[in-house]
């Protein structure tokens, strides 16, 4: 079994993840909206 430090840490990677991810799609919208508007 996983303690809950070891819990917590999956945790935390999951997040930063999903904010990873996140944060490159929202890069990816302003990059095809400059894009559009030159």
């Amino acid at each position: 079994m996983c303690d809950e430090g070891c819990i917590i840490a999956d945790y935390i990677d999951e997040k930063n993840r999903n904010f990873g991810e996140k944060r490159n799609s929202i890069f990816h919208l302003i990059n095809k909206l400059a894009r559009r508007l030159r």
